[in-house]
């Protein structure tokens, strides 16, 4: 994204539009009603219908195995943040 752009409305083109998404997964993304409810979501979405793959991108420590995508195999491939 180019400085000046609204970030919302070039964040759900790529969501719409990219074969691969990349969900970068920490407490504050979990948190974040606009990256949960509206990017992650729809990324889903996709996703099942075989129209992107989501690669959950594990940060930090938190609470993700209970969400819509912990049932997708992310990295780093053993489940522990990329910070531990």
């Amino acid at each position: 994204m180019d400085p000046g752009q609204e970030f919302g409305s070039e964040i759900n083109i790529h969501v719409e539009r990219d074969d691969i998404i990349l969900l970068l997964i920490s407490s504050d993304f979990l948190a974040s009603d606009y990256c949960y409810e509206k990017e992650m979501l729809r990324a889903i979405e996709r996703h099942d219908r075989e129209e992107a793959i989501v690669i959950p991108v594990i940060l930090r420590d938190c609470l993700w195995h209970d969400t819509p995508f912990g049932k997708i195999l992310g990295v780093p491939t053993d489940g522990k943040p990329v910070t531990q």
